[in-house]
C-alpha cells in the first residue's frame, strides 16, 4: 500500500508536459472526459483495485456531471471478482487555478460477473492539479445473488455489502 500511494503521488506530481501551465478543466465550458486508476482494500475481504471513465459536461464554474463505467476487481475467497459499476458522477472544483481541491459524489448500479446486482455509491475528495486528479474515494456496492442449494435442493437469496477504500490518481482531457 505504501509502494502503491508513492507510484500515485509520482504520477501526479509528474504532471503532463501538454498539461503544464493549464487550469483545472472545470472552470472552462464544455465536454471532458477522464480515465482513472485507484487500489485500496475492502473491508474484511483485502485489496481492490478498480480502472473507470467518465465522460460529460463541464459548467465552467467548478461544476461538472458526466455518466461513467469502469472494471472493479477484488480478489475474494481465492478466486477472482469482476464488478462493472454505471454511474452518475456529480463533481466540484473549489479554485479556478492549477491546484483545486474538489468533492466528487458518483451513485449508480453495479453488476457483479457472478451474477449479482445492486447499488453503488462512491464519495471522493482530492485534489486537481492541471489535468491530473489526486483523490481518496470510498465505495459503497450491495448485491443480490440467487444461488442453488443442493444440500436443501432450493435456491438461496444472498445479499452482500462491500466498503472500500482507495486512492487514486485520475487524467482529464
Amino acid at each position: 500500500m505504501k509502494k502503491l500511494l508513492i507510484v500515485l503521488v509520482l504520477c501526479a506530481a509528474f504532471v503532463d508536459l501538454q498539461a503544464k501551465g493549464r487550469e483545472t478543466p472545470f472552470h472552462n465550458f464544455g465536454y471532458t472526459g477522464s480515465v482513472e486508476l485507484d487500489a485500496g482494500s475492502v473491508i474484511d475481504v483485502g485489496f481492490n483495485s478498480s480502472v473507470t471513465t467518465v465522460h460529460g459536461y463541464a459548467f465552467g464554474n467548478g461544476l461538472f456531471t458526466g455518466v461513467g463505467t469502469g472494471v472493479v476487481f477484488t480478489p475474494y475467497d481465492m478466486m477472482s471478482i469482476l464488478g462493472i459499476p454505471f454511474f452518475l458522477e456529480c463533481r466540484y472544483s473549489f479554485i479556478d487555478g492549477k491546484a483545486s481541491p474538489f468533492l466528487s459524489m458518483r451513485f449508480g448500479g453495479y453488476y457483479n460477473i457472478g451474477g449479482s446486482t445492486g447499488l453503488y455509491a462512491a464519495p471522493s475528495a482530492g485534489i486537481d492539479m492541471g489535468r491530473w486528479s489526486l483523490f481518496l474515494k470510498y465505495d459503497y456496492r450491495t448485491g443480490n445473488r440467487t444461488i442453488y442449494d443442493s444440500a436443501t435442493s432450493s435456491y438461496l437469496e444472498l445479499s452482500s455489502f462491500q466498503h472500500a477504500l482507495s486512492l487514486g490518481v485520475s487524467v482529464w482531457f
